[in-house]
C-alpha cells in the first residue's frame, strides 16, 4: 500500500527530457488509480512542462506577497479560466504568467 502523502521536491532536476517525459507518464499513471488508495502527491517545482503535463484542477499555486503572507489558489480557479481560457490546452500554465494575470 503506497503511502498516504508522497512529497517530491523539484523531481526535474536531475532528469533528461527523456526520464523527464517518463516521470510524468507515471505521474499520470498514479492519478489515475489513486482513488484506490487514497494517497496525495505533493510535487514543488517551477518547470513548465511538470505542470502543463497536469490538469489545471490538478495543480495548486502558492504566492507569496511583500508581507510574507501566501495566498494558495487551485489554478483552474483562477481568473483566466473564468474569463473563457481552454482548461484543456496543453500549455495552460504558461498562459498563467500573460498579462491578463
Amino acid at each position: 500500500m503506497p503511502a498516504p502523502l508522497i512529497v517530491l521536491e523539484e523531481p526535474e532536476n536531475g532528469l533528461d527530457w527523456v526520464h523527464r517525459n517518463k516521470f510524468l507518464e507515471t505521474l499520470n499513471d498514479f492519478e489515475k488509480t489513486r482513488n484506490l488508495d487514497n494517497s496525495q502527491v505533493f510535487i514543488n517545482s517551477h518547470h513548465p512542462a511538470i505542470a502543463n503535463s497536469l490538469h489545471p484542477s490538478q495543480v495548486w499555486i502558492f504566492e507569496t506577497d511583500r508581507e510574507g503572507f501566501t495566498a494558495v489558489e487551485r489554478a483552474s480557479d483562477s481568473i483566466l479560466f473564468e474569463s473563457g481560457a481552454d482548461l484543456d490546452n496543453p500549455q495552460w500554465f504558461s498562459m498563467l504568467f500573460d498579462d491578463q494575470r
